[in-house]
């Protein structure tokens, strides 16, 4: 638990002073955190892979291969951007370096691995950079502080009070309690948030209500947590607990934004509509 709270209060330090301090900051931090994910996501899969009573994320990643692998293509392309270009080459190198033997199934697999990769790491990097680029800095905290509040008020109410497991075959820690606990912390810190830089955002999205605003939350804390179970489930079907060890406390940097995974695509695609 101290591990867990100092590693929190030095991450959120780096992102508060690095964004107010360091010029192009997300253009640096957003390609190094998709290259970690990308090696973490790479471990999940490619055990998973290896299993052969596990086949379920090889199905999983050839589902999204093609798509995966002409949408990263199309970004590349398309948008030029830092994260389009460094994310596909970062998740490439590391893939490449678990095809060890030089085997025709063995560079099948990796490929696919690439393709699903593409799908469900690099394409949630770019929008988060669409809408970062399209919206302001603002409009990308007013998503991420839902899901850090939902996430942590989740941990704290299952902890305290959690009795009813939410699904005991994915994630045996997780409790409807905290379930619950974490929505409705997630979309209350959406509008104080919003109360605090309601002129920025106003600007950005337009005015919002009271109503609107906490159904924001509401959204964002429920597919954050629905992406965590995702998650959960596939590390339990590769055998791992953590996706890796960067974060102590935390386990990998992917266990602390498998979130977004979900929430930015839906996000995106809804400012796309309304913003």
């Amino acid at each position: 638990m101290k591990s867990r709270l100092i590693t929190t209060v030095v991450v959120l330090a780096t992102l508060i002073l690095g964004f107010w301090l360091v010029p192009y900051f997300m253009d640096f931090m957003l390609p190094v955190v998709l290259g970690v994910c990308a090696y973490e996501t790479s471990q999940i899969l490619w055990l998973g892979c290896l299993s052969t009573e596990k086949k379920s994320l090889c199905v999983f990643a050839r589902v999204f291969m093609a798509i995966g692998l002409v949408t990263s293509f199309l970004a590349w392309v398309w948008l030029q951007s830092t994260v389009a270009s460094l994310g596909a080459v970062s998740i490439f190198f590391w893939l490449v370096l678990f095809a060890r033997k030089k085997t025709p199934e063995s560079f099948s697999r990796t490929f696919t691995l690439f393709g699903a990769l593409s799908m469900y790491v690099l394409i949630p990097f770019i929008l988060l950079w669409e809408i970062y680029n399209t919206f302001g800095l603002e409009v990308v905290f007013f998503m991420l502080v839902p899901v850090w509040f939902s996430d942590t008020g989740a941990y704290v109410v299952g902890k305290s009070i959690g009795k009813r497991l939410l699904a005991p075959t994915v994630s045996p820690g997780k409790t409807w309690e905290g379930f619950f606990g974490g929505v409705l912390i997630g979309s209350l810190s959406a509008l104080v948030f919003y109360s605090q830089m309601k002129g920025e955002l106003a600007a950005a999205l337009g005015e919002m209500t009271v109503v609107s605003v906490l159904f924001w939350g509401f959204a964002i804390s429920v597919l954050g947590q629905f992406g965590d179970l995702v998650q959960s489930n596939l590390k339990r079907a590769s055998g791992l607990k953590d996706s890796g060890v960067i974060l102590p406390g935390h386990g990998g940097m992917l266990d602390r934004i498998d979130s977004l995974l979900f929430v930015v695509p839906v996000v995106a695609l809804s400012l796309s509509f309304f913003g």
